[in-house]
């Protein structure tokens, strides 16, 4: 059996450089995905806000583009900022 070992060699640096770019870039994937999960969580928050809060007599909070940055960055508490910062004006 004859082996090419610059084809093996190959193989192998190209797996190291595989295995270091998915290392790299975990991160800020994650990073990414928690935002992008915690943003649907905040829109479905703010939709179920706007949706009970006329019975409740309190105002509606507006869904953009800043409210759900806010909520999708800060979460919980971005959600409940928008709140006191919508019953104080």
């Amino acid at each position: 059996m004859n082996l090419n070992y610059t084809a093996v060699g190959i193989c192998v640096i190209g797996l190291i450089l595989l295995y270091a770019f998915v290392w790299v870039f975990i991160k800020p994937i994650k990073f990414l995905l928690k935002i992008l999960l915690n943003s649907a969580i905040g829109l479905s928050v703010l939709a179920l806000f706007n949706f009970m809060a006329p019975s409740l007599n309190m105002a509606v909070i507006g869904i953009n583009t800043y409210t759900a940055s806010v909520c999708g960055l800060l979460g919980v508490p971005g959600y409940l900022m928008l709140i006191a910062i919508r019953a104080i004006y």
